[in-house]
């Protein structure tokens, strides 16, 4: 059974990704390594394939979470006030 290849840090067939600032960069690059790290650790260990996926989208949601709060923190959106 072949595993897939570390994560790269080139770019894929889009092109370059949107600019963004250091610390969503670094916090995402960390999130691409954790996820590829935990899909072949569970492979490994033998987990069905299905369940694999849905547990390394979970943590995806919440490293998706975690760059989604940042950048909100960076913009400063003015909170809404209720009528």
């Amino acid at each position: 059974m072949g595993l897939s290849a570390p994560p790269g840090g080139g770019q894929d067939a889009r092109g370059p990704a949107a600019p963004s600032t250091p610390a969503v960069s670094a916090l995402a690059w960390k999130a691409q390594q954790r996820l590829h790290r935990r899909y072949v650790h569970l492979m490994a260990r033998g987990k069905n394939k299905q369940q694999t996926i849905t547990a390394v989208e979970r943590e995806l949601l919440g490293f998706i979470w975690a760059i989604g709060t940042q950048v909100e923190r960076a913009v400063q959106l003015p909170l809404r006030q209720a009528a």
